[in-house]
C-alpha cells in the first residue's frame, strides 16, 4: 500500500493546509480534538504504521470527504449536494425534503453530545430494586451515589462518528448523525447498565437534543420537531451487513455467508425501523405520549459504503487523483459499488 499511503498524505497535507472555504470552516480531520488530529498524524506521517487497515474514522473521514471534497468547483461537474440530495432521497423515502439541500455548513468527525439525564433515572430505580447491577462494583457505585445524593450522572456523554449540517434551499437546517462500522459491532452495554446498546444511546442523545432545543430554543414544553431544524440517523456499514432493501446497489453474487445477521446491530435495525414498541422498550424514559416514535422510526437510515463510493463516482465529487486515490483507498477494503 506504499502508493495509497503517499497519495494519502498528500491529501492530509494538503486539506490541512486550507485556509478558506469548507475544510477550514469544519475541518473533518479535528472533529475529534487533539486525539483525532494526532491519530492522523501517527497513521500518515510513519509510513511503518499500518493501524490505517483497521482504523474506523479513517473510513468515516474518506467516505465524506469524497461527498464533501472542497476542491475548486471548476474541477467537478457537480457539486456535493448533489450526492448528498440522492443519499437522503433514497435512504427516507417518507421524508424527502420539500426543499433541496444548498450546501454543506458542517461535518465533524467524533462528535460528542450532552450527557442523557432521563436514562440514569432509569438505572436508579432498577437497581434499587430487584435487579442489581451483576458486577459487584459498579451496584456499590450505583447504590453510593443514590445514599449520597450524588447528582453526577452514572452515563456519561454520547459520540458520534460524524455529524453532518445541511442548509436547505429555505434557510432551514438538517442535521444528520452518523454511526459507522466496518467490521467491528455496536456495543451492547455502557458502564452502569449491561443492557444499553448504542444505537438506542445514539438515537437517545438526538431525542435529548431535540427536546433541549425545544425547552431552550422554541419554548415549548412537549418536546417537537423544530420547524427550523430537522434530523437523520444514518448507521453506515459495508453493504454485506445490510439486508435486501438495498435503494442503490444490487445484492453480490458472492459474500460472507450468515453476514446479514452476523452483528447485533443487524437485529436492531431491523427492529427499531420495524418494531415501535421495540425502540421504546429500550429507551423506558420517553413516553410514547410524549413522542411520535413513527417519527424516529422514520428517520433511522442504513448506508453501505459501496453506496458512498456509487455517489461519488456518479455525481463527480471527485476527479483526477483524488478519484483514483478514494477509489484505491476503499477497493483495498472489498468495497466497491455493486452492479
Amino acid at each position: 500500500m506504499p502508493q495509497l499511503l503517499n497519495d494519502l498524505q498528500t491529501l492530509y497535507a494538503r486539506e490541512t493546509s486550507r485556509e478558506t472555504g469548507f475544510w477550514s470552516a469544519a475541518p473533518l480531520y479535528l472533529g475529534g480534538g487533539n486525539a483525532t488530529k494526532n491519530r492522523a498524524k501517527t497513521l500518515l506521517v510513519d509510513p511503518n504504521e499500518d493501524s490505517i487497515d483497521h482504523d474506523e474514522p479513517w473510513l468515516t473521514f474518506m467516505a465524506l470527504w469524497g461527498l464533501f471534497n472542497s476542491g475548486d468547483p471548476a474541477d467537478y461537474k457537480h457539486g456535493p449536494t448533489d450526492a448528498i440530495a440522492e443519499l437522503l432521497e433514497k435512504l427516507f423515502p417518507l421524508l424527502h425534503p420539500p426543499h433541496p439541500v444548498t450546501r454543506v455548513e458542517a461535518a465533524k468527525l467524533e462528535v460528542q453530545t450532552p450527557a442523557i439525564s432521563g436514562f440514569d433515572d432509569v438505572i436508579r430505580q432498577i437497581t434499587r430494586g430487584a435487579c442489581p447491577h451483576p458486577y459487584p462494583d459498579r451496584q456499590k457505585e450505583i447504590t453510593t451515589r443514590v445514599i449520597n445524593r450524588n447528582n453526577r450522572l452514572l452515563e456519561g456523554n454520547s459520540q458520534f462518528d460524524a455529524v453532518l449540517t445541511l442548509i436547505m434551499e429555505d434557510d432551514s437546517r438538517l442535521v444528520v448523525f452518523i454511526e459507522a462500522k466496518f467490521l467491528s459491532d455496536i456495543s451492547y452495554q455502557v458502564s452502569y447498565s449491561p443492557v444499553r446498546n448504542q444505537i438506542a444511546r445514539n438515537l437517545d442523545a438526538i431525542l435529548e437534543l431535540k427536546e433541549r432545543w425545544a425547552k431552550n430554543y422554541l419554548n415549548k414544553e412537549k418536546p417537537e420537531w423544530p420547524e427550523n431544524i430537522d434530523f437523520r440517523y444514518l448507521l453506515l456499514t459495508p453493504g454485506m451487513f445490510r439486508p435486501d432493501y438495498r435503494p442503490f446497489v444490487a445484492r453480490p453474487k458472492h459474500r460472507w455467508p450468515g453476514a446479514e445477521t452476523s452483528r447485533f446491530f443487524c437485529h436492531k435495525m431491523k427492529e427499531y425501523r420495524e418494531e415501535p414498541l421495540t425502540l421504546l422498550s429500550d429507551i423506558p424514559h420517553r413516553s410514547a405520549a410524549s413522542y411520535d416514535i413513527s417519527e424516529v422510526q422514520q428517520r433511522i437510515g442504513w448506508a453501505s459504503f459501496e453506496d458512498i463510493v456509487m455517489l461519488v463516482q456518479k455525481h463527480q465529487s471527485l476527479a483526477g487523483t483524488d478519484l483514483a486515490t478514494f477509489t484505491e483507498f476503499f477497493k483495498q477494503r472489498a468495497i466497491k459499488p455493486i452492479t
